[in-house]
């Protein structure tokens, strides 16, 4: 049987993917991990997709997902009844009531999985049109405060992207999330990601406000992803890169651009960003 404890990234068959683990509480964080998959994908990596969230990246992609990888534990749906290939080289998998039982699955749900993960993902792939069946890139789209069970069950060297937007809501989820990496995964290397709307806006007054915040009640120092732009016609639907790059390198800033919030409010101070300790 699999053993629970070495992360599901140990049940693909023959190479172990690299992961990115998509966190915080932003309303921009399923898009953005959409961005990153797409992203991978267009390069021709084979990527799955997680979303460990009910329904978000779905909702992003603009489509209806009926079954979750619960449903292949249980032995209800094949994992390709599950699977929905967003492009040859890009499979989604919903997968949030699986993932809030790691670590207590069956024997029977244990020997389900490795079947799903080993061989029912590379035959999707296949199916899919893609000519590398091996998946090379796992992006999991965390559920809000719970990026450190995520880590738990794909592997403490994942690379950990907390999307983070200058409003109060946005940086106290994202200070929830690094609090509670560093204390029960003993992580210390973040990299902060801010949503755009525009090429003006940059990701200096978010990521300062975290970094100062971070390092001062955690001891932790914090990297600055830059900016990724987003195209929103009707709602959050995807993420495009700027001019193929996908994350934008941050620049000095005075302000940052958000469409939810008055780009003339003061700033997160320390102090306010670091109340999520006392809750969380």
């Amino acid at each position: 049987m699999p053993d629970q404890a070495a992360g599901l990234r140990s049940l693909f068959a023959r190479r172990r993917p690299s992961l990115l683990i998509v966190a915080g509480s932003d309303a921009c964080k399923a898009a953005i991990a959409v961005h990153f998959a797409r992203e991978a994908a267009a390069g021709s990596r084979a990527t799955v997709l997680i979303d460990g969230t009910a329904g978000q990246v779905a909702t992003a992609c603009e489509l209806a997902c009926r079954y979750e990888l619960a449903h292949v534990l249980a032995g209800d749906m094949a994992i390709d009844e599950v699977l929905r290939a967003l492009t040859p080289h890009l499979l989604l998998m919903p997968a949030a009531r699986a993932l809030s039982r790691f670590g207590s699955f069956s024997a029977a749900e244990d020997a389900r999985l490795a079947d799903a993960f080993s061989t029912g993902i590379t035959q999707a792939l296949a199916c899919a049109g893609s000519q590398e069946t091996q998946v090379d890139l796992i992006v999991v789209n965390a559920e809000e405060a719970q990026a450190a069970r995520a880590v738990e069950a794909f592997g403490r060297d994942a690379r950990v992207v907390i999307v983070a937007s200058d409003n109060a809501q946005s940086l106290r989820g994202a200070y929830v999330e690094m609090k509670a990496l560093a204390q029960q995964q003993n992580l210390e290397n973040f990299e902060i990601v801010v949503p755009r709307f525009d090429e003006t806006g940059t990701s200096g007054i978010a990521f300062t406000n975290l970094a100062n915040a971070a390092r001062r009640f955690l001891d932790i120092e914090l990297r600055d992803g830059g900016g990724v732009l987003l195209a929103v016609p009707r709602g959050i639907k995807s993420a495009m890169p700027i001019r193929g790059s996908g994350i934008v390198p941050a620049a000095p800033s005075t302000g940052a651009n958000d469409d939810e919030s008055d780009s003339s409010s003061p700033s997160l101070s320390i102090a306010e960003v670091s109340h999520a300790a006392a809750v969380a």
